[in-house]
């Protein structure tokens, strides 16, 4: 026995309008919060990823230091005092097949509280959680990823 719903006018348009508004309710609710530790692996990462280009540079002026001693001391002064901050985190789970525990995570971030030099002040990765291990950061993502990881219940 089959059934089928027929939808005109005035019906097909609450319909529709019906499951917009559930859908856009779900895709606003299914960000996440990322716990503090989270937070800390992420900003850790963002650290080695910072003292890695300071460190190159340093390198760098260091092969010919004559008169570049201001440089240096300039490079130098940034790997003793650089604050990276986080300003806000969001969340949401990726879609990978049988892994609940994969997220992708927006961050706004300042370094010295100026936006980065390469005017990323908004970036996206890809991270995972374990109860093992703890969380860890795979590496950049997309905003697309971010945007479009729909978890269908």
């Amino acid at each position: 026995m089959e059934k089928t719903i027929k939808l005109s006018g005035w019906q097909a348009v609450v319909a529709i309008v019906i499951i917009a508004i559930i859908g856009g309710c779900y895709y606003i609710y299914m960000t996440e919060t990322l716990n503090t530790d989270g937070v800390e692996v992420l900003q850790m990462h963002l650290k080695n990823e910072y003292l890695r280009n300071v460190t190159s540079e340093i390198s760098d002026a260091m092969k010919n230091p004559e008169g570049k001693e201001a440089e240096l001391s300039k490079l130098t002064s940034k790997l003793d005092k650089f604050n990276i901050e986080i300003v806000s985190v969001k969340a949401r789970r990726g879609k990978a097949p049988g892994r609940d525990n994969i997220y992708i995570v927006r961050a706004e971030i300042r370094i010295d509280g100026n936006t980065p030099s390469e005017s990323m002040d908004i970036r996206y990765f890809k991270m995972e959680y374990s109860m093992m291990s703890g969380w860890r950061v795979y590496g950049d993502s997309f905003a697309w990823a971010y945007y479009t990881s729909f978890k269908f219940i």
